[in-house]
């Protein structure tokens, strides 16, 4: 697809960010993503991670800030080309509206059902597929 666009809940900051990155580099995207404003440590240090590790560079762009300043952002953005995230009622709404302006692509999980970070469905195949674009390309036969 391209950039992907991803927002980590809150809770199991570390978990759930890498949960929601691996998809979408493992299927050939870039990830920006934003981690968790209140606890945004064990981003910082997978950051350091990934810089010194065989990944190349720019394939996973991690931002801290605060959530409320970044989700217009997300949902507007020209690049992205999807959105995975766990967010509230009110964010889902902001990102819903601005990914219809831009055509994109989201993906988002309900935080008021907290996800079992820990549960075999949360580390599905299906999270690959939702990163994947298909394209048909069409062969004249006899033209």
């Amino acid at each position: 697809m391209g950039i992907i666009g991803v927002i980590a809940p809150d809770e199991a900051p570390l978990l759930a960010l890498i949960s929601l990155i691996a998809p979408a580099i493992t299927s050939g995207n870039t990830v920006v993503a934003l981690a968790s404003s209140r606890q945004p440590y064990p981003a910082i240090l997978f950051g350091e991670m990934l810089a010194t590790s065989d990944l190349p560079g720019g394939v996973v762009n991690l931002l801290t800030g605060f959530r409320k300043e970044m989700i217009s952002t997300f949902a507007t953005h020209a690049h992205l080309r999807a959105i995975s995230a766990v967010v509230n009622a009110e964010e889902r709404k902001a990102l819903a509206l601005g990914a219809a302006d831009s055509v994109k692509r989201t993906h988002l999980r309900k935080a008021e059902d907290k996800p079992d970070w820990l549960a075999d469905s949360a580390q599905s195949l299906e999270a690959i597929r939702e990163t994947l674009e298909f394209k048909t390309t069409w062969h004249p036969v006899g033209a």
